[in-house]
């Protein structure tokens, strides 16, 4: 299993209102089964939110790039418009 930690940050940071449950069921929602995700936390502050990955590592894409590909999508999410991350 490989470990992938990030920050995700508003394009402007004047107070971060969204809950780490919405973060994360964002990213389950963009998951694909080739991402390998087993586990993944998020907590919230004031200015960011910081997200760590667990993804199994049978084979495939480098996990640093499928676990930036997962982000990426996320950040799509209408929740996380003007975010971007930070590693």
């Amino acid at each position: 299993m490989r470990l992938f930690k990030a920050e995700l940050r508003p394009a402007e940071p004047v107070g971060v209102a969204i809950a780490p449950e919405q973060v994360s069921d964002l990213i389950w929602t963009h998951a694909d089964p080739g991402d390998q995700l087993e586990y993944l936390r998020v907590r919230v502050f004031d200015d960011h939110a910081t997200v760590v990955l667990f993804l199994r590592t049978t084979g495939g894409q480098c996990p640093l790039l499928t676990a930036v590909g997962l982000l990426e999508r996320t950040l799509t999410a209408p929740a996380l418009r003007g975010w971007e991350i930070r590693q």
